[in-house]
């Protein structure tokens, strides 16, 4: 028996999981790489589709296809188990099948901001020894300059067309004429996946110590910081969030408009939707002014985006006589946000016929995104919501292993 005196300790109470159904509260995470994740979930419904590209569709068995041709190629490019490529890109369908193969080959990718100066790209790509470099033909000179000096041995070049429909891909090289002067380790996209064709596609078994990604953080501590990130750090945001599962359904869609060199972006861009069977909508360089624009073209039900993109949404002339009544679950993190923006925000959508508010969320790179969720009926104004459904949130004393009673103040820890 305790008394109102008795401290509670939220290690202990676990308060939030009387917001959760029992079987995701005893669900085990799965013991097994992210890709095979994502291929277990959608066994049934290879016919479906995962990706959509600028009108181009790729189904999961179409997803799955490329992800293994991929694997060949990284492995005929000498690309093996442990070894790190350095990418320096925006998200396409490219990268994402980079992700999923080099998972399967139990590599990993450093994920690079290509709006990043040489000296920057060149420090990343030493920091973990890239031997194999992949990067946009856009900013092939800046990578060519800080590869010099380094262990880089190949070159992969992909362009933002190389997966648009054909009139598209056409059209984007008349209007972008590419005027890189290649050296001999370059070669493009398709020839590397050419180069594969005589590789094994074998699947490394699974390890729970690869690290699928490393992803630079400065957090509030300083200059940025490789972060690596698990098979398990990817599979447990996807399997906690279906907890949710009032708001996530197989079927629906999710427009993608974040960076693949942030956690937020894979981990709940891309990994999340395809494990629940949810169509990820690439938009691989958002100009802000056309999101209202993208969202009724392509009327998702999902969106991760940062405060600033809702805000915008919310004075879209494009969007105010709209019926937005099919959006589900359209969430901010990235950055805080004012109680008066939240306010503007859930004023617009309810006013537009969406069901619930704004979703927010707490968390950082090192917890692959997410910890905490404010989201569907769970939603407070103001609040970073409850904790993931086998997420453990509690305050300590700063510095020190004690924890302290929830209601006190302390450090936060995850």
């Amino acid at each position: 028996m305790t008394t109102s005196n008795t401290p509670i300790y939220a290690s202990q109470a676990r308060p939030w999981l009387k917001f959760y159904d029992q079987k995701y509260i005893d669900q085990t995470m799965p013991a097994c790489t992210a890709f095979e994740l994502v291929c277990r979930q959608n066994k049934n419904r290879l016919g479906e589709t995962a990706l959509e590209y600028y009108g181009r569709k790729f189904t999961y068995a179409d997803f799955i296809v490329n992800v293994k041709k991929t694997a060949a190629a990284l492995r005929a490019a000498g690309l093996k188990k442990g070894d790190i490529a350095t990418v320096v890109s925006v998200m396409t369908p490219e990268i994402i099948f980079a992700f999923y193969a080099a998972d399967m080959i139990g590599a990993t990718l450093n994920l690079v901001d290509p709006r990043y100066s040489v000296e920057g790209i060149r420090e990343y790509i030493e920091e973990v020894d890239s031997h194999l470099l992949i990067c946009l033909n856009v900013v092939y000179e800046r990578c060519h300059q800080a590869a010099k000096r380094t262990h880089v041995e190949h070159v992969v070049v992909l362009s933002p067309a190389d997966s648009l429909p054909l009139p598209l891909a056409l059209g984007y090289k008349v209007k972008n004429l590419d005027k890189n002067k290649y050296h001999s380790n370059v070669i493009h996209w398709k020839q590397f996946l050419a180069a594969g064709k005589d590789e094994s596609i074998a699947a490394e078994p699974y390890d729970p110590e690869h690290a699928c990604v490393v992803v630079h953080t400065g957090g509030t501590t300083g200059s940025p910081k490789g972060v690596m990130l698990t098979d398990n750090n990817f599979n447990g945001i996807a399997m906690q969030f279906s907890a949710c599962d009032t708001l996530f359904s197989k079927g629906q869609s999710l427009l993608n408009i974040m960076p693949p060199f942030i956690a937020y972006g894979f981990a709940c861009g891309v990994h999340l939707p395809l494990t629940l069977g949810i169509k990820v909508v690439i938009i691989p360089n958002l100009d802000s002014n056309k999101l209202g624009s993208l969202i009724w073209k392509y009327k998702p039900e999902h969106m991760f985006g940062v405060p600033s993109h809702y805000q915008q949404l919310a004075v879209d002339p494009k969007l105010q006589n709209k019926d937005l009544s099919f959006i589900r679950n359209y969430a901010a993190g990235g950055d805080a946000i004012a109680r008066g923006a939240e306010q503007t925000v859930n004023d617009f959508l309810a006013a537009h016929n969406v069901e619930f508010p704004i979703a927010k969320g707490y968390g950082m790179t090192e917890a692959s995104s997410a910890a905490t969720a404010a989201a569907g009926r769970n939603n407070k104004p103001g609040s970073v919501g409850l904790p993931l459904v086998n997420t453990l949130v509690s305050a300590f004393e700063p510095g020190t292993d004690t924890e302290l009673p929830i209601g006190q103040r302390g450090e936060l820890c995850i």
